[in-house]
């Protein structure tokens, strides 16, 4: 059998070449299935800013009212690429549902430090530092307009403004703790 197998090889080298190419390539896209399949299975996320909420509540789509003609508005909605906004009035509605023991609205915007704009962050006010499992290290919470905390190491310079992209609504954003 193997001198079987030894003549195939001398005379027909580009058929066995090619069945070894074919065989190789399947393997590697079977184990490259089953890794992705594994890693899938194992993969538990972190909830990262809102760990500390029990529930959070967003719209992740802005209408957005256009020109009125006859008396009619036309609206068009856009899907936001960041988490929605819900409105105050819907986070002191939702303050009013039994058993909730604490509404906390999620302002934020996006910044971009001037001195590394490849490095977007995302601002939130104080009142959602409650959301999150951070602290304040040092410092205490922002007494006026115009100042800002950020994490060591950060690329920005005191005194600085950063610059600001906003594409999220004005209006808080509500996450239920307790």
């Amino acid at each position: 059998m193997l001198r079987l197998a030894a003549r195939m090889v001398r005379f027909r080298k580009g058929g066995f070449a090619a069945t070894f190419v074919a065989l190789a390539a399947g393997a590697a896209v079977l184990m490259t299935c089953a890794l992705l399949v594994e890693s899938g299975r194992r993969y538990q996320g972190e909830p990262g800013r809102y760990a500390a909420t029990a529930a959070v509540v967003a719209d992740r789509e802005l209408r957005v009212a256009g020109p009125t003609v006859f008396a009619e508005t036309e609206y068009t909605t856009v899907t936001l690429p960041e988490r929605g906004s819900v409105g105050a009035p819907l986070a002191e509605k939702l303050a009013e549902v039994p058993g909730v023991a604490r509404v906390v609205g999620d302002r934020s915007i996006t910044v971009t430090p001037a001195g590394a704009p490849e490095l977007p962050a995302a601002g939130h006010g104080w009142a959602s530092a409650a959301l999150a499992p951070y602290r304040l290290v040092s410092g205490e919470p922002r007494a006026r307009t115009g100042r800002s905390p950020s994490t060591p190491g950060s690329p920005t310079t005191w005194g600085s403004r950063p610059a600001t992209a906003r594409t999220s609504s004005p209006e808080a954003r509500a996450g239920r703790t307790g």
